[in-house]
């Protein structure tokens, strides 16, 4: 549901939303709600809540699930540690904590990670156009965007698929990094347009 929120640019849902999460999971010790938590109240360009609180939910979320029977997760848990880097705009924390997820999802295969790869390649192109470098960032996310297309070309097999809502994730954060790109990485994305959700 945030993710459609995201994507429909509705600000004050997606305030609701995040503040409603907060409440109903700010005190567990679940791996699962701690990193939802974190993702949740980061994916929009203007995150919700204590970015210090989110920090450590991301950072506690990777400690348990490497330590669990469920390491399949653990690339994304590591992209939600990147994404709350980049809200908090430590650019180079944040490209670390891609390049680590990289190396986990090196054998990554199109259904299953290949939302990975694109969130992945999104906000390091985030970070590195706030850095200055428009070029490269250009040729980091022209590296998503045809994964992207390939996997939402056809809807109905994409809503068929349990993992639709991860892509929804990549393509909120690629849209995202698009529009920064576009503005030559200069002050904020703007988002926010009150759209209906269709």
């Amino acid at each position: 549901a945030a993710t459609m929120i995201v994507l429909a640019e509705d600000v004050k849902g997606y305030e609701q939303f995040c503040k409603r999460m907060m409440e109903r999971f700010g005190a567990s010790e679940n791996q699962g709600d701690l990193e939802r938590l974190a993702k949740v109240c980061s994916l929009a360009p203007r995150p919700v809540g204590d970015m210090d609180k989110l920090q450590e939910l991301a950072e506690a979320a990777v400690d348990a699930v490497e330590k669990s029977d469920r390491t399949y997760w653990v690339p994304y848990h590591h992209r939600t540690v990147a994404l709350v880097h980049l809200r908090r705009k430590e650019y180079a924390q944040a490209i670390e904590r891609i390049g680590a997820c990289d190396r986990l999802n090196l054998d990554f295969d199109e259904r299953r990670f290949g939302d990975i790869e694109v969130s992945n390649r999104a906000i390091e192109a985030m970070c590195v156009v706030r850095r200055g470098k428009l070029q490269e960032a250009k040729e980091i996310l022209a590296k998503a965007t045809p994964i992207l297309k390939e996997r939402m070309a056809d809807l109905d097999s994409f809503y068929a698929d349990e993992f639709w809502h991860d892509w929804l994730i990549a393509k909120a954060l690629h849209d995202e990094a698009a529009r920064l790109i576009a503005g030559g990485g200069m002050g904020d994305v703007k988002w926010g347009k009150g759209k209906q959700m269709k």
